[in-house]
């Protein structure tokens, strides 16, 4: 007896799917970045007001470092997903990543960033709330 395939349906838009899911996970690192980066930016933003010792100061200051040096990396591959995806040349690619290194401007840069990728899954059917996408 042979399988019967007649009644199997393929999903048309199969293309469109995959790549709002990619969008959605560089979003989501996109998010996040942003948010590790005002923390990092509130902490030496505030730091200046706090009576703490020099060498808690510098270890305040480290810290924030690290924490940037995070948020570059997730918004480098969270940039690098959506921009992929979304089909953006190499020089706007290359332009956005040294934006991201510039203090505040990166944060500009995220915000832009995350509002294209959220023009296109809406577009394609996702609802985005403030941690990401969901269909």
């Amino acid at each position: 007896m042979e399988p019967n395939f007649a009644d199997l349906k393929f999903n048309q838009n199969q293309g469109a799917d995959l790549t709002a899911r990619e969008i959605s996970k560089g979003q989501k690192a996109v998010i996040y970045a942003f948010l590790v980066n005002f923390v990092a930016l509130a902490l030496v933003g505030v730091l200046p007001n706090m009576d703490v010792s020099q060498a808690t100061g510098g270890y305040l200051v480290i810290g924030s470092w690290v924490l940037r040096l995070g948020a570059v990396v997730l918004g480098l591959f969270g940039i690098f997903k959506i921009a992929s995806e979304l089909k953006w040349s190499t020089l706007a690619k290359v332009v956005t990543f040294v934006f991201l290194l510039i203090p505040l401007v990166n944060l500009i840069t995220l915000l832009v960033v995350n509002g294209k990728a959220t023009a296109f899954l809406k577009k394609a059917g996702y609802k985005v709330g403030l941690a990401g996408a969901y269909k």
